[in-house]
């Protein structure tokens, strides 16, 4: 393996940047540091070295508007080499005014840091302002699948809402029939009494 690996992320001018992992698997053995694999986290944030497997459940955040990435995976090559690596995904954000509103919205204003992200940046199941009110429905809308699944049910509860007050209102008309007719009817009486031919 013996790889070594630098790449720098710059944000656009008075931006800073957050960092959040998917998914890191770079081998550490027992010793609790971080040596032959690793990455190295620099720049305008303080300096982090990650090793091991797991997903961090924190994010990094800038100080400015650069962070430097070293990926370092030492020389081994046994089976605790065969999956090394890690996913991550960087945001560019500020705090400043929002284009949130009009037809040429950009932007997208976070809910609980008041960060800028760009709109792009809503819906794509990724954490972008590190409180997830970039994926929530006011902010996405619902989604196609969601549509049809909403509309199914509402057809269905309205179908079933008129078939039942039809019901009703049949079973209403054939009663008033009913009491109708009673009231209608001519009383018709019997004479039980035999008569007998002389």
């Amino acid at each position: 393996r013996n790889i070594a690996c630098n790449l720098t992320i710059v944000a656009p001018p008075e931006h800073r940047l957050t960092i959040r992992f998917r998914r890191i698997e770079i081998y550490k053995p027992n010793s609790k540091e971080c040596t032959d694999d690793y990455l190295l986290l620099s720049g305008n944030t303080s300096t982090f070295r990650y090793c091991g497997y797991g997903t961090p459940s924190y994010a990094l955040i800038s100080t400015g508007d650069t962070i430097n990435l070293h990926f370092k995976s030492g020389s081994g090559v046994g089976p605790e080499n065969s999956r090394i690596g890690f996913d991550l995904y960087y945001t560019a954000f500020h705090q400043g005014e929002c284009h949130t509103k009009g037809d040429h919205a950009s932007e997208h204003r976070c809910k609980k840091d008041r960060r800028c992200i760009p709109r792009e940046l809503t819906c794509d199941r990724l954490d972008n302002c590190g409180d997830w009110s970039d994926e929530r429905a006011n902010a996405c809308g619902l989604s196609t699948g969601m549509t049809v699944v909403v509309s199914l049910i509402t057809i269905l509860v309205g179908g079933t809402c008129i078939i039942s007050i039809s019901m009703y209102v049949c079973a209403k008309k054939k009663e008033r029939a009913m009491r109708r007719s009673r009231q209608t009817a001519p009383s018709v009486e019997y004479n039980s009494e035999r008569h007998q031919a002389a």
